[in-house]
């Protein structure tokens, strides 16, 4: 993955998804996108290039922003992911926000727990409850993570950025530290201790 963060206001991003196709993000904050917009096409174009070079290619194939989709978050829980007859998996139970890109992770662990529950009750109420039970821990360990995260690369405090951008590069150089980022960022780490 490439990426590029600027400030605490946007940040590009080139993902590698397999047969010679990139996904391409372009962070900002929810109160910037109307403005975004009305500059125009163009100019956010030559926004990114600014930012990201090797972005040029794949915009060329951009045409309007309507071929892009807009996708806010907030930082919210549910009590209960179940109700009678549904049960609530992935960013629909536990939404979070995407800096640590663990979501599609969290969502198909969620499903796995869920049907083996399913095998080991036998009715849908105690493995809904089951798999809450199992689940949450790792679960609020993630959504924490993020909320706190948040605001070092999207908020009003430039402070935010320059701390990140100083912390970041030696917290991997901490033993301890180290190996909770790379447990963290594989999925790995189910909780704070």
């Amino acid at each position: 993955m490439h990426q590029v963060i600027d400030g605490t206001n946007r940040l590009v991003g080139l993902l590698p998804i397999g047969n010679g196709q990139c996904s391409f993000f372009w962070g900002l904050r929810t109160d910037h996108y109307e403005g975004l917009v009305q500059r125009g096409l163009p100019a956010w174009k030559q926004e990114v290039v600014t930012m990201c070079e090797p972005a040029t290619e794949l915009l060329d194939s951009i045409n309007e922003f309507t071929e892009m989709t807009f996708a806010g978050y907030r930082h919210v829980s549910m009590r209960q992911w179940h109700t009678d007859k549904i049960v609530f998996l992935g960013d629909a139970a536990h939404p979070s926000s995407p800096h640590l890109g663990q979501g599609v992770n969290l969502a198909l662990e969620d499903a796995a727990c869920f049907a083996d529950a399913i095998a080991d009750t036998g009715t849908f109420q105690q493995a809904a409850v089951r798999y809450q039970t199992l689940r949450q821990r790792k679960v609020r360990y993630y959504q924490s993570l993020t909320r706190l995260l948040t605001p070092f690369f999207q908020s009003n405090v430039p402070l935010s950025a320059t701390c990140r951008n100083i912390g970041l590069p030696w917290f991997p150089r901490v033993p301890w530290v180290r190996r909770r980022m790379l447990k963290t960022l594989s999925g790995l780490q189910n909780g704070w201790f």
